[in-house]
């Protein structure tokens, strides 16, 4: 009954929500996938049947697979492994991926039944992983009607979902269908069992963010931030930032630029496109105030001296920017929103901080906490603090090594979680 009201409500909405995937199969601006509107309607020229399908919603979540699909390819060697994405930023991220491992990559049709059907008769896959916590009523219910296993990989709850699956039975309803989850944190659990979840499904394997691997290819993005490098004498990353966080660290890059003396530039990444143009106001007026000279990336990515402040506002990006960083500010965290990830910079060895909300990430962030090798600040003067603090650091080998200690502790760690979900994977194949 709760399905047959969510495919009136689609079907009433048919115009808007199609028009929608329309356009956003046609509005990246860099990176153009053939063929994205077909495939979001559950049309592929060809698919090899049978094998893991793994899904990714975006780029995350993509990245995550990566170091997995090994493991995949020896369970199923003479069997396909297809990755699905939800957004073109993840299927980006797939397109990009370079591996001797065959895998057939393609886009999760929008969840309209005839869509869903039709992929599943094509794709025919004997399991479906999703990464983290994506839930679609007609895809989980079609799996499960076709006997298609369905496990949850990474998965947490966030209070914000809790609520919305405590009110309404379609999450209780999904998650009655799924073969089994692999769940962040204990507080993850707790929130299933009382959603009604059988707990003999249930298992707590920790954050299984895969650590990325080190980007070694020149995108002209990474160029051109290395030449902006070039023309300061100090670079910080505010990285995976929210709207709400900015004002911390506007003032803080001044007061570094006041104490340092020196010529330095905060490269500002929003976490969100949707926030871009709240960012780059915001930021704009207080340069305005205070006599700071600003640019955005998608206007003018030029390199030029006597910036202080560079607000990157394109998709996929971050990382090139972590890459050149003398330390980094990862977002999520000043405010409430549970913080980002700290890998991504810590895998360049550079020097992290974060603001004290880190909830969503504990398992991350235990390890960098214990050694040390990651500074907690509640407010701009603090976040200034240990900013200078990087560069009166002790010798830079000393910083390095205990960020190298806690990036082991978290790949022996996952390594040991993931046995439990080859365990439970490999009976159903």
């Amino acid at each position: 009954m709760i399905r047959h009201l969510y495919n009136f409500i689609l079907h009433l909405l048919s115009p808007i929500l199609l028009g929608l995937t329309y356009k956003h199969c046609h509005k990246h601006p860099k990176f153009k996938l053939p063929n994205c509107w077909a495939k979001r309607r559950g049309i592929n020229a060809s698919l090899e049947t049978g094998g893991i399908w793994i899904h990714a919603a975006s780029t995350g979540e993509t990245r995550s697979v990566f170091p997995l699909l090994e493991k995949f390819a020896k369970l199923q060697p003479n069997a396909p492994i297809t990755l699905t994405n939800t957004s073109l930023n993840g299927a980006e991220q797939a397109h990009n991926f370079v591996s001797n491992i065959a895998l057939q990559k393609t886009m999760l049709p929008i969840d309209y039944p005839i869509y869903v059907k039709r992929f599943l008769k094509q794709l025919k896959p004997k399991v479906l992983i999703v990464m983290e916590t994506e839930l679609w009523p007609n895809l989980f219910y079609y799996c499960h009607k076709y006997n298609i296993k369905i496990f949850l990989l990474n998965t947490r709850l966030t209070d914000k979902s809790f609520k919305n699956y405590h009110y309404f039975s379609f999450g209780k309803i999904m998650f009655q269908q799924v073969h089994w989850m692999g769940l962040q944190s204990e507080r993850d659990r707790q929130k299933l069992l009382e959603l009604g979840v059988d707990d003999n499904k249930i298992v707590v394997i920790g954050n299984l963010k895969s650590i990325p691997r080190v980007d070694e290819t020149e995108s002209n993005t990474k160029k051109q931030l290395e030449n902006w490098r070039q023309k300061t004498e100090f670079c910080w990353v505010g990285g995976s930032v929210h709207h709400d966080e900015v004002d911390y660290l506007l003032q803080a890059h001044l007061t570094v630029k006041k104490t340092l003396k020196k010529n330095s530039l905060l490269i500002l990444v929003p976490r969100k496109p949707a926030e871009f143009k709240t960012v780059i106001s915001t930021v704009q007026d207080f340069c305005a105030i205070h006599k700071l000279n600003t640019v955005v990336y998608s206007e003018d990515p030029s390199p030029c001296a006597d910036i202080d402040i560079l607000v990157l506002d394109v998709m996929g990006a971050l990382c090139d920017a972590y890459t050149i960083a003398t330390a980094a500010f990862v977002g999520g965290s000043l405010c409430p929103h549970g913080g980002h990830n700290i890998l991504e910079p810590a895998v360049y060895s550079v020097p992290i901080i974060s603001g004290k909300y880190f909830y969503d990430q504990l398992p991350i962030f235990n390890p960098f906490i214990e050694n040390k090798a990651i500074t907690i600040c509640e407010n701009s003067t603090e976040l200034s603090n240990a900013l200078i603090q990087t560069t009166q650091q002790e010798t830079d080998s000393q910083a390095k090594k205990r960020i190298k200690k806690s990036l082991e502790e978290i790949r022996q760690n996952n390594a040991e979680k993931l046995k439990i979900f080859w365990k439970q994977l490999e009976p159903t194949l």
